[in-house]
């Protein structure tokens, strides 16, 4: 607020105007609530401008303090620690000689700022991150200081429309603390703390926080669905969020605030805006995600000032659960883009026929892994010898035939029943999709079964004590061929 005209404290004051004791008085009896001269006025029938004199006295002599301002209502007073000693001490002494007072000596918020620092914290430590990142795996340091290295700054939570295909979705959150060099982030950090200092003030902490991060990543929404192919970084379209939110703030309360005050605000408004423009001059700036965080700022901005200004509990408490819509309202809004647009389409096409390969890669690696040693183990020539020594056995007479070699073949052909029972059962699982890999494995699973069937009659045919019939031979032989013919017809993925 324009302070008022500083008048000499030993003048007495006049009969329309009260004492600065009678105002302190006043004041303390509001205990920790503000006190409000323009409440006061209109109880007492004092004129508002007659209180501007003993405010200010009391205000430099350090005995009342500015905690808060209402629309409507003006700024708020509270009694300070010195005040409330004063009053004990039954006289309030106006100090001999007061400089004017200014605008920078009236302090709208007491309270430290919090969560712009946080906030430049989480940046600095993200791009340290990075750094160290770069050096573990050998790149360039001036590279990544430069902005150059984008594989790194995308390691760390920047977002292309790729990252959104797959499912990365929190890419939006994290790529507004990611940043392309050591120029990138110190520009971003520098409108942050403008910005931040004054937002802070006048939104509160978790406003100006919702702000941030809600123009942050409406901004981003805007920019990815617009040219998804870029990689995209930086605090800027929460930056002008938080611009865009202080402008709605001073147009709304615009004819409330003192000329100068209005003057001073819209002048730093200015410096950041023609910082940043300048700043988009450089190449690769997304202009879209700017103008997208603006939007997304005013927005919420409105929202937040409305809900704050409302006199009905019911349009407040609507306003205040449908924050969280307004949350979701750009997320909704690059689902549809991604639907419906013809670039996010043939996207995601890529992406499905990147899935397929990938299924395929990995069903073959398996097989590969699993099927192939089983099935060379039981090749038809793998089996060929143990078929030629039990043939020789079968030739014989029950009582001429080596048992030490009838139970080592017993042994052997055992094994190869495990492998193909084994080969069966894996390849029972669900098709890949992929049809020539899929009827590759039924030609497997069906050459495993006869190479199974084949070796079930051979055992039957060696527990039999006489030398096999003509039909048996005959039987087992068309088995065996048939194996052959399979192994043969093999048709590779």
């Amino acid at each position: 607020m324009t302070p008022a005209e500083h008048r000499d404290p030993s003048r007495p004051a006049s009969p329309a105007e009260p004492s600065a004791e009678t105002l302190l008085r006043a004041i303390a009896q509001q205990g920790d609530e503000p006190w409000f001269p323009s409440t006061y006025a209109a109880s007492t029938g004092i004129a508002r401008d007659a209180l501007d004199g003993p405010l200010t006295d009391l205000r430099l002599a350090g005995l009342i303090e500015v905690v808060t301002w209402v629309k409507g209502r003006g700024q708020g007073y509270r009694v300070t620690e010195a005040g409330r000693r004063a009053l004990r001490g039954a006289q309030v002494k106006p100090p001999e000689t007061s400089p004017p007072p200014s605008l920078d000596s009236i302090p709208l918020n007491q309270r430290p700022l919090l969560v712009i620092w946080l906030l430049a914290a989480v940046c600095i430590l993200v791009f340290l991150t990075g750094l160290v990142l770069a050096a573990w795996n050998g790149l360039s340091i001036r590279d990544y200081l430069t902005g150059q290295d984008v594989a790194t700054v995308h390691r760390l939570g920047a977002v292309r429309g790729w990252d959104l295909v797959h499912g990365q979705w929190y890419r939006l959150l994290t790529a507004n603390f990611t940043h392309f060099g050591l120029l990138h982030l110190l520009a971003n950090l520098l409108a942050l703390i403008l910005l931040g200092a004054e937002g802070e003030t006048v939104y509160g902490r978790w406003r100006l926080l919702w702000l941030f991060l809600f123009s942050g990543v409406g901004g981003v929404v805007v920019a990815v669905a617009i040219t998804p192919e870029v990689v995209l970084a930086g605090a800027s379209a929460a930056l002008w969020g938080l611009l865009s939110a202080l402008a709605v703030w001073l147009l709304t309360y615009r004819s409330q605030l003192p000329e100068l005050l209005f003057q001073r605000a819209l002048f730093r408004l200015g410096s950041i805006v023609l910082l940043n423009l300048l700043l988009g001059l450089v190449p690769g700036i997304s202009w879209s995600g700017h103008l997208g965080g603006a939007l997304w700022g005013a927005l919420g901005a409105a929202w937040l000032l409305t809900e704050r200004q409302s006199q009905h509990p019911r349009i407040r408490w609507f306003l205040r659960g449908g924050i969280g819509v307004l949350t979701l309202l750009p997320l909704l809004g690059l689902f549809l883009v991604m639907n419906w647009s013809a670039d996010w389409t043939a996207m995601r096409q890529r992406y499905h026929l990147e899935q397929e390969r990938r299924r395929l890669q990995e069903a073959q690696e398996q097989f590969n892994h699993e099927v192939v040693p089983r099935l060379r183990r039981i090749s038809p020539s793998q089996l060929e010898a143990i078929e030629r020594a039990a043939v020789l056995q079968l030739l014989r007479p029950a009582s001429r035939r080596d048992s030490a070699t009838l139970a080592h073949l017993r042994e052997q052909i055992q094994q190869h029943l495990q492998d193909a029972e084994q080969i069966i059962a894996w390849l029972d699982g669900p098709p890949t999709g992929h049809a020539a890999f899929d009827l590759y494995r039924q030609q497997v699973q069906h050459y495993a079964a006869t190479v199974q069937h084949a070796l079930h009659l051979l055992t039957l045919m060696l527990d039999h004590p006489d030398i096999p019939s003509e039909t048996t031979w005959h039987h087992w032989g068309q088995t065996r061929r048939q194996l052959e013919t399979l192994w043969l017809s093999f048709q590779p993925p």
